[in-house]
């Protein structure tokens, strides 16, 4: 090889490896900067952190598996909090603030069925036992397709002793 060439490959080599290393610092500053922005971003929501962990925790306390909704008046306490929390939120001028807003969905909801669906939700939640009536064929469906025949002839027995707890009647006997 003659010394020119081998000169001005040493010289690219030298140069694209110049280059790569720019490259790599550039992306370092840039995730750090990103990172950063991230934390800063996060720290305008501290003071809001206290709301949400509140208001998440009594959520958790909640049995949602015990039934139905219940009455709005149930969850005021915890509309209340999941309502400040939101605002909290709501407030702060960070990009981060609908992914928060977004994981607290429930809360949503809570707040929701507590205020604007107050009314109505009186009016549907006052019944259980057409509640319990009205599900009933579909949970048998998804019991005989999840589980097979056999457990929905069970499931049909057992319910009928769970169904006198929101009709007030021993069906077992009516």
């Amino acid at each position: 090889m003659k010394p020119l060439t081998k000169n001005i490959l040493i010289g690219l080599s030298v140069a694209i490896t110049i280059v790569l290393i720019l490259l790599v610092i550039l992306f370092v500053v840039v995730y750090v900067m990103l990172v950063m922005e991230r934390n800063e971003e996060h720290s305008k929501l501290g003071h809001c952190v206290p709301l949400i962990d509140s208001a998440l925790q009594m959520e958790n306390e909640f049995n949602m598996t015990s039934g139905f909704l219940k009455s709005p008046s149930v969850y005021k306490e915890l509309a209340d909090k999941c309502d400040e929390a939101m605002k909290c939120v709501g407030v702060v001028d960070s990009f981060i603030s609908s992914d928060v807003l977004h994981t607290f969905s429930s809360c949503q909801f809570h707040v929701f069925y507590n205020r604007e669906f107050d009314q109505c939700a009186t009016k549907t939640t006052m019944n259980q036992c057409e509640q319990w009536i009205d599900i009933q064929e579909c949970v048998k469906t998804q019991i005989r397709i999840i589980c097979g025949d056999e457990m929905t002839k069970r499931y049909e027995e057992e319910a009928a002793n769970l169904r006198s707890s929101f009709c007030g009647v021993d069906v077992r006997k009516a």
